[in-house]
């Protein structure tokens, strides 16, 4: 699944998501550890700070730290989390 997202996802692109985005969070295979192979390595400050990402996460007991691929496709966005 982590194959099919963007290798790199801009700090810009994460701050513009708004309140109107549609967010899916995906969970991806527990047990193994994932954290390099995605794409949101250094973007966990980023969707923390994003109020529209915060409270998707939120909603579900879960942390930017949780987060290991983005994808941003126009109004959606996709978080592919992963808790060991």
């Amino acid at each position: 699944m982590l194959n099919y997202i963007p290798r790199i996802v801009r700090k810009e692109t994460v701050r513009a998501v708004g309140p109107d985005a549609r967010v899916t969070l995906h969970g991806v295979c527990v047990g193994v550890d994932l954290f390099d192979f995605g794409n949101a390595g250094g973007l966990g400050k980023t969707i923390w700070a994003n109020p529209t990402l915060r409270a998707a996460l939120e909603r579900r007991g879960l942390r930017s730290d949780d987060v290991v691929g983005i994808n941003v496709r126009g109004n959606s966005v996709d978080l592919y989390i992963h808790r060991q």
